[in-house]
């Protein structure tokens, strides 16, 4: 139930896009505490596929789900506007969704994570953990796609929070992932009512 963090410039400045996201490491912590802590009263651990697991507002939410439905309506998309009537190649497809992520990567930060963990890095992002952070909660608990549910939720929910911070990140969200930024809301929503 703690974040740890430095305040020191040298590790909030990683981030090249200016001054107003001087401290989106923080923000993206503290999306952290709030996922771990969303509760009043929670236990440690709850079940997630008849095991146990680290209590987590993300843990049961469909923001992985949603993620990979956005990139995949995506990916069609370009399929019906560049190959009209036609198949389009697969990796031509990740590719240029790839190159997507990179051309908006100021307002993607909040999402490349959740898509290298998605795709087994399938999609090489310029942000995200390595491949064996995904699959930590294998080890006889949990499948590995149960594992990347779990890692990519609780990632997503910490970077969307950081990304809300910015207007116009906000926007680029709400435009091209509708489906994770409304799941995203359902579970600000869900927290709120706990406390208001």
């Amino acid at each position: 139930k703690k974040i740890h963090m430095s305040l020191r410039d040298k590790h909030n400045n990683k981030i090249r896009f200016g001054d107003e996201h001087r401290y989106d490491v923080l923000f993206h912590e503290w999306g952290h505490l709030m996922d771990n802590q969303w509760k009043k009263k929670t236990s440690k651990y709850m079940k997630f596929k008849g095991r146990d697991v680290g209590t987590k507002l993300s843990t049961k939410s469909k923001l992985c789900a949603s993620l990979e439905e956005d990139m995949n309506n995506w990916m069609d998309n370009y399929a019906k506007t560049k190959f009209p009537g036609r198949k389009a190649p697969q990796t031509l497809l990740k590719n240029k969704f790839n190159e997507f992520l990179n051309d908006n990567e100021k307002h993607t930060i909040a999402i490349q994570d959740g898509i290298r963990g998605i795709t087994g890095g399938d999609i090489r992002t310029r942000w995200g953990h390595d491949l064996k952070y995904y699959k930590r909660n294998v080890a006889g608990k949990l499948t590995e796609k149960d594992s990347v549910h779990l890692e990519v939720s609780s990632e997503l929910f910490a970077e969307v929070s950081a990304g809300m911070m910015h207007e116009d990140t906000r926007q680029f969200l709400e435009t091209n992932f509708p489906n994770l930024t409304k799941e995203y809301n359902n579970m600000v929503d869900t927290m709120l009512k706990q406390y208001l």
